[in-house]
């Protein structure tokens, strides 16, 4: 099994920058939208600090529990976060998710990246990955209405 190098999403999210980067880490605003939308997110949380670590549990069919866990690489205020990312059974290498913001047309162009995943798991990545970020512009949606 091999490493790819990368997957790279990008979506356009009809929010601020400021509060595209606060849903990434507050855990009342992920738990509402962290997760591909045939999954269910359950719980976040998170210690959104350098070396801070965060768990994720979603619920998938027949209330399957699916969790994620990982630390903070890397912060930078409404621009930039850097964390693992692996399952809690998972030994070592994890993962790693670059989510960059930039302005675009008053609102977000996020990039996710996911580094580092092993070559069978990159397409369930791309398409969780792409659902997930349809749910996060969905949710801000919702809050517009």
């Amino acid at each position: 099994m091999t490493l790819s190098p990368q997957v790279t999403v990008t979506k356009f999210i009809r929010a601020s920058r400021q509060r595209v980067f606060r849903a990434w880490l507050d855990p009342q605003l992920a738990v509402q939208w962290f997760s591909p939308e045939n999954l269910t997110p359950i719980s976040f949380r998170s210690d959104a600090k350098v070396g801070g670590s965060y768990t994720h549990v979603m619920s998938g069919p027949d209330d399957q529990r699916i969790t994620t866990v990982g630390s903070y690489l890397e912060i930078v205020e409404n621009e930039k976060i850097v964390f693992t990312w692996g399952k809690d059974d998972a030994a070592p290498p994890e993962s790693v998710v670059t989510v960059v913001l930039q302005d675009q047309d008053g609102g977000t162009l996020l990039t996710l990246t996911h580094a580092k995943l092993p070559d069978d798991l990159v397409p369930g990545h791309v398409t969780g990955w792409e659902s997930a970020l349809r749910h996060l512009d969905t949710f801000f949606g919702a809050e517009r209405k």
